[in-house]
């Protein structure tokens, strides 16, 4: 296959496009977000008082949901393009349209795993920096039982042992 100017012309303009607009600008036009998750509640306790008036208030729990933004999920107008492209009647559509699926699937991939490293380092970069003081790690120790705690209310061991279960062929199942 010989590249010709134009082709690399575009090429070349993509790549200027990519680099100046950054991954944002892809990830508008690939995914949207998915509906907020419920990982837990929070009861706030109101303690009984009498107020200026002389009323006598009881005291009273309420609860609040704690949610949590929802994952990113992929535009149903990019996987339809995709489906399209692959029943098109000409030679090769259906390779045409594997293809976009892999680069497709292949930039998500990479994306998240991207932002995944990133949380963890900052995560890290912080904790060190907490322990530089004696008040430091104190806050580091409450900040490190959040985290815990977190992670607990969304099922995070039991997703990562559920992991590790398959790719080990372990029968144990994890707690609910």
């Amino acid at each position: 296959m010989k590249i010709t100017r134009p082709f690399l012309c575009l090429l070349l303009t993509i790549a200027a496009a990519l680099a100046f607009t950054g991954c944002t600008q892809i990830d508008k036009a690939l995914y949207h977000a998915g509906p907020p998750r419920v990982v837990g509640t929070n009861a706030v306790t109101t303690p009984a008082f009498t107020d200026n008036n002389g009323v006598t208030h009881p005291a009273s729990t309420n609860f609040f949901p704690v949610t949590v933004p929802g994952p990113l999920e992929p535009n149903t107008a990019i996987q339809s393009g995709i489906n399209l492209v692959g029943a098109l009647p000409v030679p090769f559509a259906g390779s045409a349209a594997a293809l976009l699926g892999l680069l497709y699937s292949s930039y998500a991939a990479i994306r998240n795993k991207k932002a995944t490293v990133a949380v963890v380092q900052g995560v890290d970069a912080f904790r060190v920096w907490l322990n530089g003081t004696p008040e430091g790690q104190k806050i580091d120790g409450k900040l490190l039982d959040y985290l815990k705690s977190h992670q607990e209310a969304a099922g995070v061991l039991n997703a990562v042992s559920q992991i590790v279960n398959e790719h080990t062929g372990d029968t144990v199942k994890p707690t609910t």
